[in-house]
């Protein structure tokens, strides 16, 4: 079985490939002016769910003893409060950004880490139930909702993330010859 490092690689490299295709049918539709012109649309949810991939890459390896579950607060609080943060300052809204990183935000991303731990608590058999697509379809849906739930774009941004997300999520999976 691959190490974390392994997962995480492929991850970036798949997030790579999306977001090549990505911008490439955007420049087939009306070149960089229309990349330029459109790139708000997709940046946002682009970096969300390069964010979930990532995330989700790894994620699977929280039932084993290695490095990787002490990464899992951290996770949490950081997948918890980029969202929002990210929303007001792509929003034109850069000051409102750092007075929600400095205000609510903190809250959340330590409250984030704490239940990112609590899930340390959890009795999770190694290649268990996180070794599943079940969970890969959870963390998707669950990651897509939070998006939706805040209002980041339309409901076709969250849906693209939260896709992203079971996608790193199942990528692992498949590395692990249980796809």
């Amino acid at each position: 079985m691959p190490r974390w490092e392994v997962h995480l690689t492929a991850g970036l490299g798949a997030s790579v490939l999306i977001s090549f295709g990505l911008f490439m049918g955007a420049y087939d539709r009306g070149g960089l002016t229309h990349i330029i012109s459109t790139a708000g649309r997709y940046l946002l949810p682009l970096s969300m769910g390069t964010l979930a991939l990532l995330a989700g890459s790894v994620l699977p390896d929280l039932d084993g003893r290695g490095r990787v579950r002490w990464f899992v607060g951290p996770l949490a609080g950081l997948m918890a409060l980029v969202p929002p943060l990210a929303g007001r300052t792509f929003g034109g809204n850069v000051s409102g950004g750092l007075d929600f990183l400095s205000g609510p935000g903190a809250r959340l991303f330590l409250f984030s880490c704490a239940a990112g731990y609590m899930l340390l608590l959890v009795p999770f058999k190694h290649r268990g139930f996180l070794h599943t697509h079940r969970a890969a379809l959870i963390f998707g849906t669950v990651w897509g909702g939070y998006l939706l739930f805040l209002s980041l774009s339309d409901p076709v941004g969250p849906f693209f993330a939260g896709a992203m997300g079971y996608l790193g999520y199942s990528w692992h999976l498949a590395l692990d010859g249980r796809f």
